[in-house]
């Protein structure tokens, strides 16, 4: 009989490992590189506004 058999039973995970990239994925420095760049235009944007 499984745990999906019984009411009331739930299936646990008793040995979870997580593993932790050492070096993050070239898509991660791109977003990065993104975001500061918009971060950037937007401050010089409103420099000039003022």
């Amino acid at each position: 009989m499984t745990a999906e058999d019984q009411p009331g039973v739930w299936a646990t995970v008793n040995d979870l490992h997580l593993s932790v990239a050492a070096v993050p994925e070239p898509s991660t420095y791109g977003m990065l590189l993104g975001g500061l760049g918009l971060v950037g235009y937007m401050a010089r944007r409103k420099a000039r506004k003022a």
